[in-house]
């Protein structure tokens, strides 16, 4: 009998060091590396450039789980590192103008971003129609996306529709 519960333990501790293995605790170490990772994406630096770096100083960068993140699928070994507007920003949009990118956290490659690059290069860059907002600016009914409308000064909101790839207003 207890030869038995011997080799029960020594299974028990044997599985434990099996399914713990490879993965890694979250340090200040790693943190940081994802920071870096992220701070050195293309589409961090286009977020930091648009319109003259205007968001530049005003954003506030946050990193956590993804599991502890309500923005991505839960992966294990996974940071999401997110930069978001401040109350100082300039603008203030509708929770999609910032930058989300999701980091492997063995390997250090990105698993995931949003929003793309396009939509920081191209004001009528779009992939649906909710990436399409609307309004009236110097008279003229307009149709940008989600990152370049905060910063349009709408009056009132048009109809909008994304049609091969670029805002446009919806036929009457």
């Amino acid at each position: 009998m207890r030869m038995a519960r011997r080799y029960i333990n020594v299974i028990f501790v044997f599985l434990i060091l099996i399914l713990g293995y490879g993965k890694k605790a979250w340090s200040d170490d790693s943190t940081d590396k994802a920071l870096r990772i992220a701070a050195d994406t293309a589409e961090v630096k286009a977020l930091l450039s648009y319109r003259q770096g205007v968001l530049a100083s005003c954003l506030k960068v946050t990193i956590a789980r993804s599991c502890d993140s309500e923005w991505v699928t839960c992966r294990d070994n996974a940071w999401v590192v997110q930069y978001l507007l401040s109350p100082q920003c300039p603008v203030q949009g509708d929770g999609r103008l910032g930058m989300n990118i999701v980091i492997d956290d063995v390997s250090g490659q990105i698993i995931s971003h949003y929003p793309e690059i396009e939509y920081f290069e191209d004001v009528s860059f779009c992939r649906d129609d909710a990436d399409c907002v609307g309004g009236k600016a110097d008279n003229q009914n307009k149709c940008l996306n989600f990152v370049a409308a905060p910063f349009a000064n709408f009056q009132t909101v048009s109809p909008c529709q994304c049609q091969r790839g670029h805002c446009i207003l919806k036929k009457q």
